[in-house]
């Protein structure tokens, strides 16, 4: 039993497989089993079984338990380039993340249309689409009275309740801003809206 180790575990050198490993040996007539170096653990691959006689009641079986130097030196070169590859994505993603992340101010009002994203001062705001598209129309023209036909045909060109339109979604922009008190939207009677910042 342990000659039959013994080659078992030079053959395993012999294809660069280290780690714990060995042989059992079986009599299902005598009900004896015999093994040569330490029990197999749950993940250790076992070999098939071999059948040392024609009533298949004598069997040998091996095992080995792989470290990570026999698993990684059995892995296909081009799962390695696959990883290189992933690695490489996930850092140009990190970059792409970082650089747009330095383009928005800490300190201002920041309006990106394509994201749906608002930033005030560094904090994010819950705005939906329609009030960031005319808050962005009063921020473009900071300081400057914007007209309401200009800010209704933007938004409602054929729409008879335009006008009630507009001014309710303007009360909801000033709820957005009224944690920011720098920043607010004044009416010009009769004329528009404009919006003032006090780093204006």
């Amino acid at each position: 039993m342990e000659e039959v180790n013994r080659l078992f575990q030079e053959q395993l050198e012999q294809r660069h497989v280290s780690g714990t490993a060995g042989v059992f040996y079986s009599d299902k007539s005598a009900r004896t089993r015999t093994r040569a170096g330490i029990l197999p653990t749950p993940s250790a691959y076992k070999t098939p079984v071999c059948w040392l006689d024609l009533t298949h009641s004598l069997q040998l079986q091996g095992w080995a338990d792989y470290d990570w130097l026999t698993l990684l030196r059995h892995i296909h070169a081009g799962f390695y380039g696959l990883l290189c590859l992933l690695l490489a994505a996930t850092c140009i993603q990190v970059c792409l993340y970082l650089k747009k992340r330095q383009n928005k101010p800490e300190k201002g009002l920041y309006i990106d249309l394509k994201q749906q994203i608002l930033l005030i001062d560094g904090m994010q705001c819950a705005i939906s689409s329609l009030d960031l598209q005319l808050l962005y129309l009063l921020w473009e023209k900071k300081g400057e009275c914007v007209n309401r036909e200009d800010l209704k045909t933007a938004c409602w060109p054929h729409d008879p309740q335009a006008d009630e339109k507009l001014d309710a979604h303007i009360q909801t922009i000033r709820k957005v801003l009224q944690d920011f008190p720098d920043y607010r939207i004044s009416t010009a009677r009769r004329q528009g809206y404009y919006l003032t910042a006090a780093s204006s």
